[in-house]
Parts: C-alpha cells; sequence; structure tokens
C-alpha cells in the first residue's frame, strides 16, 4: 500500500530540508520525500519543489526580478482574479540549484511576441474564468492565459519534455489560502499562482469551485503527451533550445523483435480499463528509476531505461546485434495505479528473464519461463531475505488487480501468450520455489486414474510417478461405500514400489463383495513436486 501524502502545513515546515534533501541526492522536482515520525512510526510523503530558473516575476515599480534570486522578506506584486495589484512581501522562497534534470517539464509558448515559460505540468494558471488551471489541461487553440492587465494572451504551443536546469518557487503566505486573493503572481507576462496555492492544491486541501475552473480534475490532459514528430522549429529558436529537450527527441525505438510483459492486445486493453494516473505524475517513475538503480548493481550488462514519454502500456527486452541487452518500461505502463514498486519488481524481473532465463527448443524463453525467473531467481537475488519477502507478499495482489483489468487472457501451454491466471500462478509456484505449473508447460498435475479392487488389494493408478513418502501415508486415503452408508471400510495399508511408480495397492477391510465404493486421495505429490489435482482425486471401483 502507497504511503500517504503529509499535509501542505507539515511540508511547510520542514520544507527546507526537503529541498536540500532533494538536492543531495539529484532527485527532480516532484520526486517524493518520505518523512516519518520517530515516536510514532507513522511515515508520508512530501515533494520536492515551479518555474524553471531565469522566469522573470513582477515586482514594485515595474520592475522584474528572476525567479531563483527571491529571497524572504522581498516585496513582490501580487493581486486575486480582479487583478488589482499590490505589493506583497515573500514568506517562502525555496527551489533546486541550477544543476537539476527534470525529466518531466512543460515548454509553453504564447502571445504575438513568442513569449515563452517552462513549468512544471502541474503548475496553475489564471484563464478568463477568473480561476486557476493546471499548464497539462490547458489546449492550444481553445483555451487563453491573462496577462497582468487583464487581456486574453493566445497560446501558440506546448511542448511536454526534459530540463536541465535550476528550477524554484515563491510564495506571499504559508498557510492554506482561502482565496486568491494576494496569490497571483505576474511571471513572464501571464499570470498564475503563487506555491502556496499550488501546494495545497497538491494535497487537495483547497476547495475546487472556488480556485479551479468548473469540472477541473476530470478534464483531459493536453494531447501533445503523445507528440511523435521531431524536434520543432519552434524549440530550436527558443531562448531555452540548449536547456529543454522536447519529448519526441527522448522517444526510445523499440525493435520488432523486442519481447514484451504483455501482447499488444492485452497492453491496449490495461491503457483503457485500468485506473491512471495523470501522465507527469512521478511516483511510479521514481519507483521504477530506483528499481533500475538496484537491478543495475546485479545485471551490468543490462542496460535499463524509463521511456516516460511513451504512451503504451508495455515493458520490453532484446539483444541487439552486438549482444547488448536492453530493458525498457514505458511511461504508460509507470501511470497504472495498481502497480507499485513491487509490481514494477516483478516486471522489471520479468523482461530479465527474457535476457538470461533457458530457452525452449525452438530458442524461445517463453512467458512462463521468464515470469518463473523474476520470482525465483532475479527477485530473490536483487532482494535479500526479508526485502524479498516484503517485495513478494506486495506483488501478487498488485499483479492480481493490474491482470483483472484484461479480458484477453491468453491460452495455457502458449510460448507468447500464456493464459494470465496461468502466470499467476507462476509467481504462487516460484515463490514456494515449487515446479513450473502445467499450464505454463511444467510437469503434468498429479491424478488419479483409476481403481481396481484385485486378489492383492485395491490398486490406484496414476498419471505420473508418485513422491514414496506421500504416497506410503495411510491417511492421504479413504474409501467410502456407496450402496449402504453404513459400512465404513477401513484403509490398513498403503505400498509403493519403485517398480510400479504410478501404482499404490491399498489394503482394505470391510469391503462387502459386489458393494461399489469411492476412493479419494489427499496430500499426494508427485515424483516432480507437483500437487494433486483437487478435480481428480476420486476414482469409483467395485469389491
Amino acid at each position: 500500500m502507497s504511503t500517504p501524502m503529509c499535509s501542505a502545513a507539515h511540508c511547510s515546515g520542514v520544507s527546507t530540508h526537503i529541498n536540500d534533501t532533494c538536492k543531495a541526492n539529484q532527485w527532480p522536482v516532484g520526486h517524493l520525500v518520505l518523512i516519518c515520525d520517530p515516536n510514532t512510526g507513522d511515515c508520508c510523503n512530501c515533494t520536492c519543489s515551479c518555474f524553471a530558473w531565469g522566469t522573470e516575476i513582477l515586482i514594485p515599480d515595474n520592475k522584474f526580478k528572476v525567479i531563483q534570486d527571491f529571497k524572504i522578506g522581498d516585496p513582490v506584486m501580487a493581486c486575486g482574479p480582479d487583478l488589482k495589484w499590490e505589493t506583497r512581501i515573500v514568506e517562502y522562497s525555496h527551489g533546486t540549484d541550477q544543476y537539476g534534470r527534470q525529466p518531466l517539464m512543460l515548454h509553453m509558448v504564447y502571445g504575438k511576441e513568442g513569449k515563452e515559460i517552462i513549468v512544471t505540468m502541474d503548475h496553475l494558471f489564471l484563464v478568463p474564468e477568473g480561476k486557476l488551471k493546471r499548464a497539462d489541461k490547458l489546449i492550444v487553440g481553445q483555451d487563453f492565459l491573462i496577462s497582468p492587465e487583464g487581456k486574453e494572451i493566445q497560446i501558440i504551443s506546448i511542448e511536454v519534455g526534459a530540463y536541465e536546469g535550476g528550477v524554484h518557487h515563491i510564495a506571499t503566505s504559508i498557510e492554506v489560502p482561502k482565496s486568491l486573493d494576494g496569490h497571483l503572481l505576474a511571471s513572464e507576462g501571464i499570470v498564475s499562482a503563487d506555491f502556496a496555492v499550488q501546494t495545497h492544491y497538491q494535497h487537495g486541501e483547497l476547495d475546487p469551485e472556488k480556485f479551479l475552473v468548473k469540472g477541473h480534475e476530470s478534464l483531459p490532459q493536453v494531447q501533445h503527451l503523445d507528440t511523435k514528430h521531431s524536434k520543432s522549429e519552434r524549440v530550436n529558436q527558443s531562448k531555452f533550445a540548449e536547456s529543454f529537450t522536447p519529448q519526441s527527441e527522448l522517444r526510445i525505438d523499440i525493435p520488432d523483435h523486442a519481447k514484451t510483459f504483455f501482447t499488444e492486445l492485452q497492453a491496449k486493453e490495461l491503457g483503457k480499463k485500468a485506473p491512471l494516473y495523470p501522465a507527469g505524475y512521478s511516483v511510479n517513475h521514481q519507483a521504477v528509476e530506483y528499481l533500475f538503480t538496484i537491478f543495475r548493481a546485479f545485471y551490468p550488462k543490462i542496460h535499463f531505461a524509463a521511456d516516460h514519454f511513451a504512451s503504451d502500456f508495455n515493458a520490453y527486452s532484446w539483444k541487439n546485434e552486438d549482444e547488448k541487452m536492453f530493458i525498457v518500461v514505458s511511461g504508460g505502463l509507470m501511470r497504472v495505479i495498481s502497480l507499485e514498486l513491487a509490481g514494477f519488481a516483478l516486471v522489471i524481473g520479468h523482461e530479465v528473464g527474457h535476457l538470461l532465463g533457458e530457452p525452449d527448443e525452438d530458442g524461445h524463453v517463453c512467458e512462463g519461463t521468464a515470469d518463473f525467473y523474476s520470482v525465483a531467481y532475479a527477485l530473490r537475488k536483487v532482494f535479500f531475505q526479508s526485502l524479498y519477502a516484503e517485495i513478494y507478499s506486495e506483488l501478487l495482489p498488485q499483479i492480481k488487480e493490474t491482470f483483472g483489468y484484461i479480458t484477453s487472457k491468453g491460452k495455457d501451454k502458449s510460448c507468447h501468450n500464456l493464459n494470465l491466471d496461468c502466470r499467476y500462478k507462476v509467481y504462487a509456484a516460484a515463490g514456494a520455489l515449487m515446479n513450473l505449473p502445467e499450464c505454463a508447460g511444467g510437469p503434468e498435475a498429479l491424478a488419479l486414474d483409476t481403481a481396481e479392487n484385485t486378489e492383492d488389494g485395491v490398486v490406484l493408478t496414476f498419471n505420473t510417478a508418485l513422491n514414496a513418502g506421500t504416497a506410503q501415508t495411510i491417511k492421504n486415503y479413504q474409501v467410502e461405500g456407496l450402496n449402504n452408508e453404513l459400512i465404513n471400510p477401513v484403509v490398513t495399508n498403503a505400498i509403493y514400489t519403485e517398480s510400479k511408480p504410478k501404482e499404490v495397492l491399498l489394503k482394505v477391510e470391510g469391503l462387502e463383495t459386489d458393494d461399489t465404493y469411492k476412493v479419494t486421495v489427499d496430500n499426494l505429490i508427485s515424483a516432480e513436486g507437483e500437487d494433486l489435482n483437487p478435480q481428480k482425486k476420486t476414482a469409483d471401483f467395485t469389491a
């Protein structure tokens, strides 16, 4: 279960240390920082600090100051939706240093002069309704921004991409804003919210009807997130050309021969039916990048990468002509809410299995084999002892819920389209270090075929060789009469010999000639360690 977010007030109280932690670890904006109470042990998350360095903010006397130069106590011009500007004092100012790398930022061009701004995707801008709208929900050709004088400004373009540089934010208070009054700033010639509004919005502490446009949270994100065209002239000519790279430049080419975690149809179904985080929500991106750091230590010959801007819902692995190995997790899959760190560990381990697992006679590492490799070998290697136990217990419900959104389940004993229910059985078997299930191509499940009364006793015949210990345990057998319930035969001996590995001879007292009986077997396992098929553990015979 994911850790909850702290209140904005809690995060504000330790914001300096939060951002120092982000700087020390070179974490991007939006990265989660865990805050724990030493007395109760309770933990919650805050986030790293929304403007790019160099963003000009209006100050008194119609002058401007770049965002990173603000200090607590500095004057700044602020207003409310009525655009009545007045001097306010900066009560909060913090950010990252100039050497940060932000993988998901938004570059916007607007107005006749083609002015530019780079912000986080959830930055809030004032629109003509007098309310706020997130940057990643603005639509080119439909939405307008507002100038400090109240003029509507047309949006020319919106690009999502990676930004190399610092970010910073300021606020005119640290308390929960009761209204927008005094919390709107003039930033690069357009009006947007200060960090007090931003952070309390992120923590769900603002009244959406008072601060946001109608139906804000249900509005779609900008369609530009799936842009696949080459880098535009617009960005090439930008003052941010050296620091901002649009997503189209950052996509990873997946070869046609790459193996996947889901089939193409399953991945599409997952994207349509599973609850999703907004594109750019970073919690799962952080989990995947963290897992890659760990997996690289144990598998240094594999190149791991997250395709943050890919819209498909899958993970991939392949070898190139030089036998170099690659694993990629797509941005779409990282939006699936049901998957968390443990679930992604399984997915990554699965792709490791595709690369390092034992191939079948056709040279393919099939889905069942890759699944088994992930849980039985890769995760045990990466997560030591109790860490493995914790990851394993968490991944099972995550994967079960995720599989539940997919109706294209696949087929038993299929190499590349294995039934999802069977794959879940593989995870259970691999956790217990049992054989690969029969449905995934493993040994045939143990089944009772026939029972026959002979001069020596009742001969039970099974479909495969038996484990001798369980076969000779008398309490594993029960015989009951079908014609007369008052008759209670007793099994006195169970004889198993290696010369007849598929048979057990039962010595039974109390059988009546010509009566019909049912024998039930329990707790037997095969010589290969397979459990007894619960649908095939009884047989009838006549004495």
